[in-house]
């Protein structure tokens, strides 16, 4: 009977530490208006596409991987503070789908030009069928960006 007491006991005590954990990882999102979060969501909108037209010519001058990554690092220096903590993690994700296309990207740093330019290039080498799974997962995570913004709801 003393086994079972305390292995309930540690039961107890760690779901109450992991719900605490829990908690703290989530954002406060409740005491943040929808028009904040809206507002958040149209500002991250604004500087991503402007991130992107960048990104999109800065690999004339450097290469893919370079840009991609200069690229992830400006995604990830915007205030996702006033977003929904959904929409906040499907940009992570899609940040991640871009670092994950440098495994492919790596093998090309002399090619230069305008990044979908670039890709076109990619997409007749050997590394075709990776590199398109992905790009796959470059566009199915902004999907996913798309969907936990609220748009088309």
């Amino acid at each position: 009977m003393k086994w079972f007491t305390y292995i309930l006991s540690c039961t107890v005590i760690l779901c109450v530490t992991s719900c605490k954990e829990t908690e703290k990882d989530t954002k406060p999102t409740e005491a943040i208006s929808k028009t904040e979060q809206n507002d958040c969501i149209e500002q991250i909108f604004d500087q991503d596409s402007m991130y992107g037209a960048s990104r999109n010519i800065r690999c004339m001058e450097l290469s893919l991987s370079q840009t991609i990554t200069q690229y992830v690092s400006e995604i990830r220096s915007m205030n996702f503070e006033a977003c929904p903590k959904s929409f906040d993690d499907a940009f992570e994700s899609h940040a991640l789908a871009w670092l994950d296309i440098r495994s492919v990207t790596d093998k090309y740093p002399e090619l230069r030009g305008e990044m979908h330019d670039l890709f076109d290039l990619i997409e007749k080498t050997e590394d075709s069928l990776i590199f398109k799974k992905k790009l796959k997962s470059i566009w199915d995570t902004w999907a996913e960006v798309e969907k936990a913004s609220g748009m088309g709801e």
